[in-house]
């Protein structure tokens, strides 16, 4: 589902599939805080709605996710992948049974290729518009 902010064109389209996923690579380190950001998510998720029609997170509450957020690339490069997001194929194989949309894979120069470098571009996508959501004191709106 894309995520606007609202009364603008400003959007991420798949962005609560994009926060959906930084739950899942925040518990690859993490499960509690993987479990904060599901959490957040159902709980705040309409919450605030005043329009039957229209989801909406409003922006009082957006400053907690970004919070959850925080933090993400380093804990993953200390603890699970490389200064680029590359995994081995062992933790590749490992992160995707759990999660199967996580990873991406393609054979380079010297062979395999495992990352995470895409989730971690979405993250930055979503994060940005979250943050300028903030910034403009809207809310984000999910359709």
């Amino acid at each position: 589902m894309t995520l606007s902010i609202a009364g603008t064109d400003l959007e991420v389209e798949d962005g609560r599939a994009y926060l959906r996923r930084a739950a899942e690579l925040w518990s690859l380190i993490d499960v509690k805080r993987g479990a904060a950001i599901s959490a957040w998510l159902e709980q705040e998720w309409g919450a605030h709605d005043t329009d039957p029609d229209l989801e909406v997170y409003d922006v009082g509450c957006l400053p907690r996710l970004l919070g959850l957020l925080e933090g993400l690339e380093a804990a993953l490069q200390a603890q699970v992948t490389d200064a680029k997001f590359r995994v081995d194929a062992a933790t590749a194989a490992r992160i995707s049974a759990q999660h199967e949309l996580l990873i991406d894979s393609w054979v380079g120069d010297d062979g395999p290729v495992y990352t995470l470098s895409n989730r971690i571009g979405e993250l930055h996508e979503v994060v940005a518009l979250i943050k300028k959501a903030v910034a403009m004191q809207r809310g984000l709106e999910v359709g």
